[in-house]
């Protein structure tokens, strides 16, 4: 998301690269804070009911930008963006123990490992597949469009170089970043719901160490 959102801040609600940096901001701030303060709360709560709540935050965060609009108050991105911060700042931590603590001290570097993978081959996989969801959505509708069949796509990602076209043509630019982007949301948001169900599966207590 932290690709997309830049996107929709300057191609669909007009804002400049720096006010777009900040609507991103708290996607850091809130993550690395939850992380910090969960990490040393990690024993008091259950790993299954702390990774819902944060997954859970993660699907509210995703709708809300899902029913985002080219109208829409800057609150609502500021407030998805934090509930998918602090969604993620939960459960990913709560992973990486449940992970560790159930296996043999011989295996966790293993595991450590597997999961840095995973997770950065999901990284790779999410990006292209919905990079290629945006651009074609973009592209279909460039050309199905009377207004936009002539034009190239890169201005209009920016609203100060979108606006030399006339209002027409950037209204109709804007409301084709927003349909892809909402497809790229409605992905995302897909994929939250999977991962809130498969904490389901995690356990209601911290795995004991199986050194002890």
């Amino acid at each position: 998301m932290s690709a997309y959102i830049p996107i929709f801040a300057q191609g669909v609600l007009g804002k400049s690269p720096t006010e777009a940096g900040f609507m991103l901001m708290p996607l850091s701030l809130f993550w690395t804070l939850t992380a910090i303060v969960g990490g040393r709360t990690i024993g008091i709560a259950s790993p299954r009911y702390r990774t819902m709540t944060g997954m859970g935050l993660l699907v509210i965060g995703m709708a809300i930008l899902i029913g985002i609009g080219r109208e829409s108050s800057d609150v609502f991105i500021y407030l998805a963006v934090s509930l998918i911060g602090i969604g993620f700042g939960l459960a990913q931590p709560v992973f990486m123990v449940v992970l560790q603590t159930s296996v043999d001290w011989s295996l966790r570097g293993s595991a450590t490992a597997v999961n840095s993978f995973l997770s950065t081959t999901g990284q790779t996989l999410g990006v292209a597949i919905f990079g290629t969801l945006f651009n074609v959505s973009i592209i279909q509708a460039f050309s199905d469009s009377k207004l936009l069949s002539g034009y190239s796509i890169d201005p209009f990602f920016q609203s100060g170089t979108a606006s030399r076209y006339g209002a027409d043509v950037q209204s109709a630019a804007e409301q084709a970043l927003a349909n892809g982007l909402h497809l790229v949301f409605i992905g995302g948001l897909v994929c939250a719901i999977l991962a809130f169900f498969m904490t389901f599966r995690l356990p209601k207590v911290r795995p004991e160490d199986p050194t002890n």
